[in-house]
Order: C-alpha cells, then structure tokens, then sequence
C-alpha cells in the first residue's frame, strides 16, 4: 500500500469522530494545541499515524502557513488549473486568496473532488465539491515516496480521426484513466506546450487558424 493510500485509509476510519465543548479533540491534545481550530491538526495527525515525514506534510495547525509551506516547495496546485489527486492536501477559501480550511483528498474526477475534513460541523466529515468550486483554493500536492509504483506507463497507440492514422505516445493510466504525456500532446493536437516559470505551471497554447 502507498503513503498515499494509507493517509486515505487512516483519514476514513475517523469519519464520525465528533470534537468535545471548545474544540476539545484528540488532534488537538497529540499536537499540543487542544481547544483550538482543528482542520489542519487533524491532516498532521493522520500523516504522522501514516508514518509520512514531515518532509512531505508538515505538522502544522495554520492553513495559510501550510499553503506557503508546499508553495515553498513548488508542490501548490491552483484550483482550476489541473485534477487533485487521493492523498492530496485541500485547500479551502472564502475570499479566493486565504486559506481558511483544508482536508485530505480521498477520491477525484473530472467533476468532482471528493474529501475527508476534519473540524467541518465539528466533527471528522465526507465532503464533495465540484472542481471549479470557487471554495476551492488549491491543493499540496505531498512528495509521497513510491510514486511511480501506482502509475502503468506505456506506449500508447493514439488513432487521429483527421488523418486517419496513429501516433505512437508515452501514457499513464491512473484510476482507470489514460493520460498522455504533455509533450506529447503537440503530436496530437495544434497546441504547444510551455513552462510558465511565475505561476510555476505547465500551458497549453492552442493554434488553430482562424
């Protein structure tokens, strides 16, 4: 089982869990800070009894130093510009700039984003949220260890309909999904591929002609 798979699993079993009077929680005395916000202890938490380091997610009981945290690392992901993934640490916002809760990704499609939170209606909660949902400020994508098991890479036989012929690629699949390399994207479509060193994100630039 994967560092990612085993937060999820840890996350799960403490659906129902209810905080006691004034944020009084077993997350909250393990981080030394009871009677207190507990969103973000609970991830710490759950990490910690995964035997993930603090290398990959800090123990931390502030959600905007836990966003400058994996921004510091280069693995933030702006809400709107890809897909979280399980394990993933989500990020949530009010005012589309601040970091005000955060729970663990536990599943994820192109629509949706289904998550496990803790400190949500008090109590240790499943949540879902369409992936444009504007409460949805990013997520920290962890430097789990043993990535590359999850993933089946490939050669992938690609048919053009325009052409009728087939282009040979580098895939993945992941959740039954298949995912082609993003530089291997300029043989398939009038797009070229990009590195936008600011945001710290791949693009895509379409070339169509008009």
């Amino acid at each position: 089982m994967t560092e990612r798979q085993d937060i999820v699993k840890i996350a799960a079993a403490e659906v129902g869990y209810a905080a006691g009077a004034n944020d009084d929680t077993k997350y909250g005395i393990w981080y030394g800070l009871n009677h207190n916000p507990w969103c973000m202890m609970f991830v710490s938490w759950c990490a910690e009894r995964a035997g993930i380091s603090r290398d990959v997610i800090p123990k931390m009981a502030y959600c905007p130093y836990a966003v400058l945290w994996f921004k510091s690392r280069g693995r933030f992901v702006k809400a709107g510009s890809g897909r979280p993934e399980p394990g993933d640490v989500i990020f949530f916002t009010e005012d589309g700039e601040t970091a005000e809760h955060v729970g663990l990704v536990e599943k994820a499609d192109s629509s949706r984003v289904c998550t496990i939170e803790g400190n949500s209606s008090d109590r240790v909660c499943r949540r879902s949220y369409g992936i444009y949902d504007s409460y949805l400020l990013g997520w920290g994508r962890p430097a789990y260890g043993q990535e590359e098991e999850k993933m089946d890479v490939r050669d992938v036989d690609i048919y053009l309909v325009d052409s009728k012929s087939k282009v040979k690629v580098r895939g993945c699949v992941e959740q039954g999904v298949t995912y082609v390399r993003l530089r291997d994207a300029e043989k398939l479509f009038p797009v070229s591929v990009g590195w936008d060193e600011k945001a710290r994100i791949a693009t895509l630039s379409l070339n169509y002609k008009a």
